[in-house]
């Protein structure tokens, strides 16, 4: 046991983790560090020996204790403009990730195999990017995640994941639709329900981006998107 309050550089180090909802691995904790891989394992590696994460040497994973996470996420909210960086990053990453996913997706066979596992390890992060775009709805990052998302979520070949997808409108109107952010609840745990409604709007006018809600029941990791409008047209639509 040891005092947290006299470790300034293991409390520097858990506060961007804690905006993990769960498992993560060695490159999305540089990524949110802003850090060379190596220096990145160094760095959790310390955290390893104080016991406050966890290592799953099968998975290659690693994960807060749940009272760390909890404890840490709500000591970001002292440092508003940090924890913001650190969720751009995250962000960042993420998308990332889903434009890799998407690139497999168009592979081989064993390529295919490889994005669609991708796609449920990291079901859980990503679903967490929509929570913190909220407040960023309608900036670069906030477009850049969604349109990516909704190609990969809607490729073909990643549609075995995907039970439902029961609407695709194609909306013609000149003026941008908007497409709204509400809530959407989730426990963090599960892989789930990572978009219930995406709009892919390519009219002349830009408009804000908004997430409808989404609810699950936390036991199937899949049932990414729900419905999705393209909107191509000159006429405006609610």
């Amino acid at each position: 046991a040891f005092d947290l309050s006299e470790e300034s550089n293991l409390k520097e180090n858990l506060l961007p983790l804690s905006l993990f909802p769960g498992n993560f691995d060695g490159c999305a904790a540089a990524a949110i560090y802003e850090k060379e891989y190596e220096n990145a394992e160094d760095t959790l590696g310390e955290l390893l020996e104080h016991s406050l994460v966890e290592f799953d040497t099968k998975t290659g994973l690693y994960q807060l204790h749940d009272l760390v996470r909890l404890y840490f996420r709500n000591e970001t909210l002292k440092f508003p403009e940090k924890r913001k960086i650190w969720i751009e990053r995250y962000i960042r990453h993420f998308t990332s990730i889903l434009t890799q996913i998407n690139k497999m997706l168009n592979g081989d066979e064993q390529s295919v195999i490889k994005a669609r596992d991708t796609l449920l390890k990291e079901s859980s992060n990503i679903r967490y990017c929509k929570e913190y775009l909220k407040p960023l709805s309608g900036t670069d990052i906030d477009i850049n995640f969604t349109q990516i998302l909704s190609v990969c979520t809607l490729h073909p070949k990643a549609t075995p994941l995907l039970p439902a997808i029961p609407s695709v409108a194609v909306i013609n109107s000149p003026q941008t639709t908007p497409i709204h952010h509400a809530s959407s609840s989730f426990d963090g745990t599960h892989p789930s329900t990572l978009v219930s409604s995406v709009a892919v709007n390519n009219s002349p006018q830009t408009t804000p981006i908004h997430h409808a809600s989404s609810s699950f029941d936390g036991t199937h990791p899949s049932t990414l998107v729900s419905s999705v409008a393209v909107n191509n047209s000159p006429q405006t639509t609610p």
